[in-house]
């Protein structure tokens, strides 16, 4: 699994409105209550998240500058992203949270991601 570390400064912790265990590198947003949930399709993007926990729990999220992201499909370098319905980043101008460092050849690649 791919390693970063955090910086304080673009780090986050709030508590988890759904079960984010096992959502590392995946778009988070925040839902009505504040929490942190996986983002849908074309959502505000809070951050990345870092540490999923169960429900109530605090999650970490990093809001960059630079994120490792899960693709949803292949990207090229170099290419607004937005999160897809299961919070991986596609290629998008909707609500893009940031932009391709790094391509990837299919979908559930990582790629690095210069958050806006």
């Amino acid at each position: 699994m791919a390693i970063e570390r955090l910086d304080s400064a673009f780090a986050d912790a709030q508590p988890s409105g759904e079960d984010l265990t096992g959502k590392e590198m995946l778009c988070a947003t925040r839902n009505s209550d504040k929490e942190l949930v996986v983002a849908g399709a074309s959502e505000i993007v809070a951050g990345i998240i870092q540490e999923g926990k169960t429900a109530g729990l605090s999650s970490t999220i990093s809001r960059g500058p630079i994120c490792k992201v899960i693709a949803g499909e292949a990207l090229a370098a170099g290419v607004k992203v937005e999160s897809n319905s299961a919070g991986k980043a596609v290629a998008g101008s909707t609500t893009p949270f940031g932009t391709t460092r790094t391509s990837t050849g299919a979908a559930d690649e990582i790629v690095e991601v210069a958050m806006d």
